[in-house]
C-alpha cells in the first residue's frame, strides 16, 4: 500500500536503445529507470548518493529484488513510475516500484530489499541510523519473499566483468545483473515474449578482473534457477520465471 504523502512520481518515454527485439523495454533498462526514481527522492529530501556519502559516510546496497511484469512498457511508449519507501525489518530498507501505463494499469512491480552501508568502516548499520525515518507505506508482498535457496546447475560459462559494467562503487551496477541473468537465457523464448518473474539476490559483490562462473539449473518448464561465482564466492542467485 503506497502512503501518497511520501510517493514520487515521475513520467519516462521509452527510447529504442532501450528495447530489445520485440521492441520491448529491457528489463535492465526498466530496473535502472525505476531505481532512478528512488534516489531522485532521496535527493530531493537532500539525502541523495553524494550527500550521503560525503555528509554521513553512508550509501544504500541492494541486496534483493523481486520484479513481477505483466507487460513491459513498449518503445516510444510514455508510463508513469511511482516509487515508494515502505519501511524496514532488522537490517533491511524496503521500497516498491509500479510502472504504470497511460491508462493506470500497474504493467510492472519491482519490490527491493536494501542495506544501508557505511563505506569508510565496511561494515552495516541499522536503519534507526539512517537521518530520517523512511517510512512511507507496506509491501505488497511478504518480505519473506525475498529469500531465495537453490542448489547450483549445470556450468553454462564464463563471463568477464569489464568497464562497462562498472558504476562509482567499483564493482558491478545492480542493474547489469539483469543483463548477464537475460544473456543466459534461450533467445528464442526472449524473442517471443517477456519473464513474467525475475527474482535476484545479491550475495557479493562482482569485481573486475575476475571472471563470473555462470551457472544454470532449467529443468523445470518456463523456470530457469540461475547463479554466478567468482573465485568460489557466490555473486549472485537469480531464478526467472516465464
Amino acid at each position: 500500500m503506497f502512503n501518497p504523502e511520501m510517493t514520487y512520481r515521475f513520467t519516462h518515454k521509452v527510447t529504442f536503445y532501450e528495447c530489445d527485439l520485440g521492441l520491448r523495454m529491457k528489463p535492465s533498462a526498466l530496473l535502472k529507470v525505476l531505481q532512478q526514481g528512488g534516489e531522485n527522492q532521496l535527493t530531493e529530501m537532500d539525502l541523495g548518493y553524494e550527500t550521503l556519502r560525503d555528509k554521513h559516510s553512508m550509501a544504500f546496497l541492494v541486496s534483493r529484488l523481486i520484479m513481477e511484469i505483466d507487460r513491459m512498457p513498449q518503445n516510444n511508449e510514455t508510463f508513469t513510475i511511482e516509487t515508494c519507501p515502505m519501511g524496514s525489518a532488522g537490517s533491511q530498507f524496503f521500497r516498491q516500484a509500479n510502472a504504470v501505463d497511460a491508462e493506470g494499469k500497474v504493467m510492472v512491480r519491482l519490490y527491493t530489499s536494501w542495506s544501508l552501508y557505511d563505506p569508510n568502516a565496511q561494515k552495516v548499520l541499522r536503519p534507526k541510523q539512517f537521518p530520517i525515518e523512511l517510512q512511507g507505506g507496506e509491501l505488497e508482498i511478504d518480505p519473506k519473499e525475498f529469500k531465495l535457496k537453490f542448489e547450483q546447475g549445470e556450468a553454462v560459462g564464463r563471463r568477464p566483468v569489464v568497464y562497462s559494467d562498472l558504476d562509482s562503487n567499483g564493482h558491478m551496477n545492480n542493474a547489469v545483473y539483469f543483463d548477464v541473468i537475460c544473456d543466459m537465457l534461450p533467445l528464442q523464448k526472449l524473442k517471443e515474449t517477456s519473464p513474467k518473474r525475475i527474482h535476484l539476490v545479491y550475495d557479493q559483490q562482482a569485481l573486475p578482473g575476475v571472471d563470473l562462473e555462470l551457472f544454470c539449473d532449467s529443468s523445470e518448464e518456463n523456470l530457469y534457477r540461475l547463479t554466478g561465482s567468482q573465485q568460489d564466492h557466490r555473486c549472485f542467485e537469480a531464478q526467472v520465471t516465464f
